[in-house]
């Protein structure tokens, strides 16, 4: 049988948890981030859940179609930030998310910008997020040491020679992570 998550409520209780920290940290300070969206091909789903612990090896096929297809699980990845907004807005905490930022519109894959080299890892690349939080948020870029975007060239260089069995190359190898990001800049300008 399967078991349904109520996501609704665990966005409630986790802002409303938040929400008690404006004790010690004045409300306008806060500012909670919307969960990332799936970085996964379809066709990587059922491999990267026994990598992860989520299920045993062996049993990836007790996983269900509509937990596999990109739309399913980027609409969960939408619903859960719309209640983290709701609950934003009712406890007067500000919400923000990448959403739009790193996925294809028209496929729903994340950008390969973002994605990780190896295929089954369900994390995204920070080098190139943090550099959409820091044109979003001009403060953010003040609170930065002077060489930060530079270095995360550094960090991901490093961060990637720890993968050498990773078939793709990430784009930021080939022009560096603010080339890539440019580019990325350009392709929305023209859009």
């Amino acid at each position: 049988k399967k078991s349904v998550l109520d996501t609704d409520q665990v966005a409630k209780s986790y802002v409303e948890f938040v929400a008690t920290l404006t004790d010690v940290v004045p409300a306008d300070k806060i500012i909670i981030v919307g969960i990332y969206p799936s970085p996964l091909n379809d066709d990587q789903v059922r491999g990267s859940l026994p990598v992860y612990g989520t299920i045993p090896f062996g049993e990836e096929d007790i996983v269900e179609e509509e937990d596999i297809l990109v739309e399913g699980r980027q609409n969960r990845v939408k619903q859960y930030n719309a209640s983290l907004k709701k609950y934003c807005d009712q406890y007067g905490l500000t919400f923000d998310t990448v959403y739009d930022e790193v996925i294809d519109p028209d496929t729903l894959l994340m950008k390969d910008l973002y994605r990780d080299v190896s295929d089954l890892n369900i994390h995204i690349v920070w080098e190139t997020t943090i550099m959409v939080w820091l044109q979003r948020w001009p403060w953010l870029k003040d609170l930065v040491p002077e060489n930060f975007e530079k270095d995360l060239q550094k960090t991901l260089d490093d961060y990637i020679e720890t993968k050498p069995w990773a078939e793709r190359t990430h784009v930021a190898t080939k022009m560096g992570v603010q080339g890539a990001m440019q580019q990325e800049q350009a392709r929305g300008e023209a859009e």
